[in-house]
């Protein structure tokens, strides 16, 4: 592609992230505990333990084919981390971004990416193995998840837009594989 077009896109993409941002992190400051509590529920360590937990039940179970499919979780978020010390897309320059302990690129939103594949994963399970209505109460519970936690990570000025709709999308396609291939 021409320069002028990889110029045209990157204008294009900063204008959508800057409106959006502006638009979301307008929402009022009362929402500030439940948007912190939810980024939190998208940490790399509470979606791992999830995945986690997820194998060990697996395997007290001998559901190999479901042990597989938590490990594969585990294996995607990893090169989700990958990608971002490739990509080097710095953050938003914000408070929270200056506060942040462990200093990480930002595309993709590892919070966004993990929480798809995971809590995705748990999407399908429960969609496919639970009693009605059960299954799709808390399949949508979970979604809803899935969408709030993208959603804080912009509230709280840790990504921008376009990184959380990167790590859904890339997480989704994880997700796809490992239910296609590893789910028996």
């Amino acid at each position: 592609p021409c320069p002028h077009a990889i110029m045209s896109l990157v204008i294009s993409i900063t204008r959508f992230d800057s409106s959006l941002s502006t638009y979301i992190q307008a929402w009022p400051a009362s929402i500030q505990p439940l948007m912190t509590t939810v980024t939190h529920l998208g940490d790399p360590v509470t979606v791992l333990s999830v995945a986690a937990i997820g194998v060990v039940v697996a395997a007290r179970k001998n559901i190999s084919g479901l042990g597989n499919a938590f490990m594969l979780t585990m294996v995607a978020y990893g090169l989700s981390v990958l990608l971002k010390l490739f990509l080097k897309r710095t953050r938003p320059d914000t408070l929270y971004v200056d506060e942040m302990v462990f200093k990480t690129y930002s595309f993709p939103s590892s919070h966004a990416f993990g929480a798809m594949v995971v809590y995705g994963f748990l999407v399908y399970l429960a969609y496919s193995h639970l009693p009605h209505p059960l299954n799709y109460l808390t399949a949508t519970g979970l979604a809803g998840l899935i969408f709030l936690i993208g959603i804080s990570r912009v509230y709280l000025g840790a990504h921008f837009p376009t990184d959380v709709i990167g790590g859904w999308l890339l997480g989704g396609l994880c997700l796809f594989l490992i239910i296609k291939f590893a789910v028996k």
